[in-house]
């Protein structure tokens, strides 16, 4: 019954080992995060300056902002209603909520 027993543990042993445990690790798993978060209410945004028209890709996204470097606020306004592309020009005026 021990000798039994024994091989029975040796065999076990023996079988454990010889397994391969990278079979164990083949699933993944990836997380994506943003910081700041790209959505979000926000009392103050910092813009750094840049010099006009440095990198700055014509025709521009609808909605982009940037700072010059001579303290104007610019922003890429819609080329045509609904136009997700536009032309940089100077922000006018006091900025209004018009919608949501």
């Amino acid at each position: 019954m021990k000798k039994m027993l024994f091989i029975l543990m040796i065999t076990t042993a023996i079988i454990a080992f010889i397994q391969d445990p990278t079979y164990a690790q083949t699933q993944t798993l990836e997380l994506t995060t943003y910081y700041p978060a790209p959505f979000g209410a926000y009392d103050r945004i910092k813009l750094v300056p840049r010099a006009a028209g440095s990198e700055l890709p014509e025709p521009c996204d609808s909605g982009t902002v940037y700072v010059s470097d001579d303290g104007n606020l610019n922003y890429c306004e819609p080329s045509a209603a609904g136009s997700p592309t536009g032309a940089w020009g100077p922000a006018a005026g006091e900025w209004e909520r018009s919608a949501d």
